[in-house]
């Protein structure tokens, strides 16, 4: 059984990896078939750390999400937390390309919602900052520039995640809209729909303070502190 494992991830890998050098979509249906045979769970793990990237590269190329959705049930064989974490974070990067290139709005958002399930903190925050970085430069951009209703999609994400992607939003907002006035209405209807952020916003606002030494930012973020009733 263990010898016959190994065969069909060898088999599976090389199939991928010729249907994506020649284009060959039969061939890399027959790779993703052998996956099935594969018995022994190292075995399975080991092959789809080679496979995954492979896949992405062809999804993309074909702008398949069902390709993508499907490599992001394979990583669960992974063992390797870290190596399912990377691959995640490709793996809704490239959900994010997809949805940018079709102009496909709930792909888009469903490549944060993915983002927002990768269990290594730093990699699921820079994830969600590059996804929203991409999305604020496309089409997307309008939507997301209304903050509180852009939020409204993602009340269903856990907490922590929550509060990482209302600061990738606020880092766009903070980037990309230069009429202050603007930037500070939206944060205190914010902090007025959702006091839970306020303290998320108040040190993004500090952070960007020190980074550039405009007192604004400074003032802003003690404006918005008024808004936490725990001292």
């Amino acid at each position: 059984k263990s010898n016959q494992s190994r065969v069909f991830a060898m088999l599976a890998r090389d199939l991928i990896d010729a249907g994506v050098s020649d284009a060959a979509p039969d061939l890399i249906d027959q790779g993703l078939l052998l996956l099935d045979r594969i018995s022994f769970r190292k075995y399975r793990s080991d092959i789809m750390i080679d496979i995954i990237p492979l896949l992405i590269v062809w999804a993309i190329t074909t702008r398949s999400q069902n390709l993508l959705r499907t490599s992001l049930l394979l990583i669960e064989e992974i063992g390797d937390i870290s190596k399912r974490a990377v691959l995640h974070a490709e793996l809704a990067k490239a959900l994010a390309t997809v949805a940018i290139l079709e102009k496909d709005k709930p792909l888009f958002l469903d490549s944060i919602r993915s983002a927002t399930s990768i269990h290594q903190k730093i990699r699921r925050q820079n994830c969600i900052s590059e996804i929203i970085g991409k999305g604020a430069k496309t089409v997307f951009g309008k939507d997301m520039a209304d903050i509180p209703r852009f939020l409204e999609r993602f009340s269903e994400v856990p907490p922590d995640a929550f509060l990482e992607i209302v600061s990738a939003l606020t880092e766009q907002l903070l980037e990309r809209v230069k009429d202050k006035q603007q930037i500070i209405t939206i944060l205190q209807q914010l902090c007025y729909d959702k006091p839970e952020v306020t303290g998320t916003l108040v040190i993004d606002l500090l952070k960007k303070a020190e980074r550039s030494g405009d007192q604004w930012f400074l003032s802003t973020a003690m404006e918005l502190q008024q808004h936490i009733s725990d001292k």
